[in-house]
């Protein structure tokens, strides 16, 4: 893709001013495309599970905690996944957490 066609794409994500330039500079812009994109879902997904951890919080104050108990074990289940991706995009040959993404 050109330079400007780059730019167009990038226009329509919901990358950092930072992320969109990252991506132009690079070597392999497909690649920093795919690594943006992967942060950004990595990033989205940390910010859903606080959000529902935090809506399971104030239930308890309403329902009874035996209603809440897969809630709060799904809440477990996908916080641990995206402890494991988010060491991966760190540090890519990682395998921690590797059983934890499955069982998500």
């Amino acid at each position: 893709m050109s330079k400007e066609d780059v730019k167009i794409l990038l226009n329509s994500t919901d990358f950092s001013e930072q992320q969109k330039e990252g991506v132009l500079q690079a070597d392999d812009r497909n690649k920093a495309y795919g690594q943006s994109v992967r942060w950004l879902l990595i990033s989205k997904a940390h910010n859903e599970i606080l959000r529902f951890a935090s809506i399971a919080e104030e239930a308890q104050h309403i329902h009874p905690s035996k209603l809440l108990e897969p809630f709060e074990a799904a809440i477990e289940i996908c916080a641990k996944a995206e402890t494991a991706e988010f060491v991966r995009f760190r540090h890519p040959d990682s395998a921690i957490g590797h059983n934890d993404t499955l069982a998500f």
